[in-house]
């Protein structure tokens, strides 16, 4: 490109930068409105629709006031009585609830992700999906202990399945650090195909030729990025059998041979690593430097750079809520993490919202 083009592109890059800021200032000011606890003319439907069957006494309080509850807290990181004074002068003293209460009620909240995404029949025939974990520090008060009783210092392993189109997140999974990412693969990716209106469908068990089985007709194509944790002949046999194509790095030293399971991990080395090799014979024969060179080219084509959109989330994620639960027993944390979940996917609901009234 010549310093002319270039100059003649400047203004319009710029251009775009301003919007750019504009839609985000937009998406923060929505965002710090939807924080501010306020009494809904819809808690009085609500409250009617939850006690309608309801056995024993009636509930006082809509499940979507602890929701904007569980919200304040998350963002800023308060204790519960410390949001039972954000009651007390969002509503008033007698009608707020106790710290107690705002306690239990949050960590009864019924909650789902399938509720707060879009689905993916509404896209463009294509479900993009990647997926990775991190680790997240348990409460002040575990660390303590851990280290005034000589405990083995853990952490919690989240792993999370994200639309990369839409960056949200699709499904994730809680455990402790024993507990690696790779096994939650099958569970974590038919839970995001269920919230995302895709229904898992297996082909018969040794007949992946055959087309017996019913197409997936009007579904969208699933792609599923993820890095080399995830390289396993397993996983690979899955993808295969639910109609997902695999985006998996593959290790540098991979092979062709099945070893008693599908062969299509050793069709995925050769595609990636083979550089149109489709002689096992001659793949084995390949440096590491070839083989690199080859996957260079495999990544370009399937664009496998769209899997670090999962990073971004993570790391969004985890600037807005921080690396660490505040939750100690273990349900507790399930249901903190859930809660973060749909209050992100929310957080992006709203952006879309604050980003289309800008334009």
């Amino acid at each position: 490109m010549t310093k002319k083009d270039g100059g003649a592109d400047a203004p319009q890059q710029k251009s775009r930068l301003k919007i750019t800021h504009a839609q985000n200032d937009a998406r923060y000011i929505a965002l710090g409105r939807t924080l501010v606890l306020a009494k809904s003319p819809d808690w009085e439907d609500e409250l009617a629709r939850a006690n309608k069957k309801k056995n024993g006494s009636p509930f006082v309080y809509a499940e979507s006031m602890f929701f904007s509850l569980a919200a304040i807290r998350s963002f800023c990181k308060l204790s519960f009585r410390v949001l039972e004074g954000v009651a007390v002068a969002s509503i008033g003293r007698d009608a707020a609830p106790g710290y107690r209460q705002i306690h239990r009620r949050i960590n009864k909240i019924n909650v789902s992700i399938k509720d707060n995404i879009i689905s993916a029949r509404g896209k463009k025939g294509i479900l993009n999906m990647a997926i990775d974990g991190t680790g997240l520090s348990p409460n002040a008060r575990s660390e303590y202990i851990r280290y005034r009783h000589k405990v083995k210092h853990g952490f919690i392993r989240i792993v999370m399945a994200v639309d990369t189109d839409t960056r949200e997140i699709l499904s994730f999974s809680a455990t402790d650090e024993t507990v690696g990412e790779a096994p939650q693969f099958e569970d974590l990716v038919s839970e995001a195909m269920q919230n995302t209106g895709v229904k898992p469908v297996a082909e018969p068990t040794g007949s992946h030729e055959n087309a017996a089985h019913k197409d997936m007709q009007g579904e969208p194509e699933i792609i599923m990025r993820a890095d080399g944790g995830f390289d396993s002949r397993e996983i690979f046999e899955y993808c295969k059998q639910h109609k997902i194509k695999p985006r998996i790095r593959v290790r540098h030293n991979a092979t062709t041979r099945s070893r008693g399971i599908s062969r299509d991990r050793g069709t995925a080395a050769l595609d990636q690593l083979g550089g149109g090799i489709t002689d096992p014979a001659e793949f084995a024969r390949l440096t590491k430097d070839e083989r690199e060179a080859n996957r260079k080219e495999w990544k370009k084509r399937v664009q496998y750079g769209k899997r670090w959109l999962v990073e971004i989330v993570i790391s969004s994620f985890k600037r807005l809520f921080g690396d660490s639960v505040a939750a100690r027993r273990w349900k507790n944390i399930i249901q903190e993490i859930n809660l973060k979940v749909n209050i992100y996917n929310n957080m992006l609901r709203i952006q879309r919202k604050a980003i289309a009234a800008t334009q």
